[in-house]
């Protein structure tokens, strides 16, 4: 059975250092109690000038039938067409990532670092992060080397604040790599998808907490394993089920903690198992997870053929002990991850430090000027990495992308 293709917001890695903190479109939810007192009912975008009341706020709350008190976003995902993939995804605070050397940095491009779950868990960042994949995916399986990088691995996509490619805008205000303090509160990003526009967007799909409740208002059945799907998360009312757990291979007890949504379909169509697809990831204790003896770090997929596991959280450089929050892809570029990641750059500008559109002589003195600073990444103008120092990786990706003209 042939599956749609989808082009979802591709997430950077280091294959070329980027300076400049560009934001493209991506809508996130997160969990409460965070320092930046978010709500974990509504949906928000690191883009301020779209939405720049209630911390950008994008809608969700009472506009998705939510808004009463302990209403809890779980799963959420635009309407995806991809068919060959890499996945990003969020852990919780709980997750540490693999610590295996297969699973360890390892160097691209001009020799930049790459940091892993693994490695923003140890400096109590992980949290507020999302991650992507080393492999690709179909709704098969894994795809084979030369297509995937063999390593089972992930990187840094998105740092949850300080100056990185790609950040939330939350807290800590740290760049990766910058240990912070056990004790410090921390946002916690719960799920995440990229939009063409963030300042008009697309239906959303979502699943919400089991402790939820408006479950019990939204379209029946009051699941946490049913998907729903809002057409405007800024009109309430307009929300409508997609997917019950029975058309999905769940059973009603279960808790959809991520999900990514595969269809052409027009908004506000039930889901079709022989033309769609959803990846998801199921909450710790869910019935399901229990009776096939898997993980909340594993990725499944429902489709056609019914719910099987998709991708094993060895695969992303899980542990069976971690959690997958959420869960978006990227198309794959040349059926090849490294060309995925190459493209994922072209929206940026490598190494231009002073963001004037050229990386040349003055990049590089800004790097030579500031060489061997160390700290928070914010203070160390020439951390074109942002992993708080000035050392030879900056100057490296500088000479690496010496001449570059930034794209408009």
């Amino acid at each position: 059975m042939e599956k749609p293709r989808h082009s979802c917001r591709a997430v950077p890695l280091l294959l070329a250092a980027i300076a400049t903190q560009a934001h493209a479109g991506v809508i996130f939810t997160v969990d409460e109690g965070g320092p930046s007192g978010l709500q974990a009912d509504i949906f928000y975008t690191n883009i301020t000038t779209c939405f720049p009341i209630l911390a950008s706020s994008a809608g969700g709350g009472t506009g998705s039938g939510l808004g009463l008190p302990g209403d809890k976003i779980n799963g959420m995902s635009k309407a995806a067409d991809d068919d060959e993939f890499v996945i990003c995804w969020s852990v919780d605070p709980a997750s540490s990532g693999s610590s295996s050397l297969l699973a360890g940095k390892f160097l691209l491009g001009p020799g930049l670092p790459l940091f892993r779950v693994n490695d923003q868990a140890a400096n109590n960042q992980a949290a507020g992060d999302t991650f992507v994949s080393t492999e690709a995916f179909d709704s098969i399986g894994i795809l084979p080397v030369p297509v995937s990088l063999g390593l089972n691995s992930n990187r840094l996509a998105r740092n949850q604040g300080g100056l990185f490619i790609h950040d939330f805008g939350l807290l800590p205000d740290v760049g990766p790599n910058v240990f912070v303090p056990p004790g410090t509160p921390l946002d916690d990003v719960d799920g995440e998808t990229a939009v063409p526009d963030p300042c008009a967007l697309p239906p959303l799909f979502f699943s919400v907490a089991s402790n939820s409740p408006s479950l019990l208002t939204l379209p029946a059945p009051a699941s946490p394993a049913t998907i729903y799907v809002d057409l405007d998360v800024n009109i309430p009312g307009n929300e409508f089920l997609y997917a019950s757990p029975g058309a999905l291979g769940l059973q009603f007890a279960d808790d959809i903690d991520a999900l990514s949504v595969h269809t052409l379909n027009p908004p506000g169509s039930l889901f079709d198992p022989l033309n769609d697809f959803v990846l998801l990831s199921l909450a710790r204790g869910s019935p399901t997870l229990l009776a096939l003896g898997a993980s909340p770090a594993d990725v499944f997929i429902a489709d056609g053929t019914g719910l099987r596991m998709l991708v094993d959280h060895a695969q992303l450089g899980l542990r069976a002990i971690d959690n997958i929050d959420s869960l978006d892809t990227v198309a794959l570029v040349n059926m090849n991850v490294t060309d995925t990641f190459d493209r994922i750059y072209t929206d940026f500008c490598p190494a231009d430090v002073n963001n004037d559109g050229i990386v040349d002589l003055n990049d590089l003195s800004a790097v030579l000027f500031n060489f061997g600073a160390t700290g928070n990444s914010r203070n160390s103008f020439g951390d074109v990495t942002g992993d708080g120092n000035v050392d030879l990786v900056d100057l490296s990706a500088i000479l690496f992308n010496f001449g570059s003209i930034c794209p408009p």
